[in-house]
């Protein structure tokens, strides 16, 4: 990812802490785009997407730091694993929280937001499957 892409990722995690966004809409449009998936998850969703918000947030401010990144994610990337969240699962998450964004930001999320967060997307999937890429190719990223 490029520094401004980076700058501009974390501008939209600001714009979207300011807006009030309710991370369980991820959840709703997730389950609305993919109704298969409901059923990988409780019925209470509980803390989760609170969980997946915090996680996600503090990934964005590490964006710069690929190892850190990393490190930080281990836990969580130990846990999908686990449970067997697969390379087409993350992509629909990716796809539901994409979409909300595009939705909370409205008019303010342009083309290179859109790029900018499918590039985030697609690290933080990496790392939590934990095959992030060498730093030479996420440089380029």
């Amino acid at each position: 990812m490029t520094p401004d892409q980076i700058t501009l990722v974390r501008s939209t995690f600001a714009a979207l802490e300011r807006s009030g966004l309710d991370p369980a809409r991820v959840y709703d449009r997730l389950f609305e785009l993919h109704p298969e998936l409901r059923d990988r998850f409780p019925a209470d969703l509980g803390a989760l997407p609170q969980n997946f918000w915090s996680g996600l947030t503090g990934l964005v401010y590490r964006l710069d730091d690929v190892a850190g990144l990393s490190d930080e994610a281990s836990a969580a990337a130990a846990y999908h694993r686990h449970i067997g969240v697969n390379s087409v699962e993350f992509a629909q998450l990716g796809e539901s929280l994409d979409d909300v964004v595009r939705t909370t930001l409205d008019e303010q999320y342009t083309p290179a937001h859109a790029e900018a967060m499918r590039r985030t997307w697609e690290l933080v999937t990496e790392v939590l499957q934990q095959r992030p890429r060498v730093a030479s190719e996420s440089a380029r990223f």
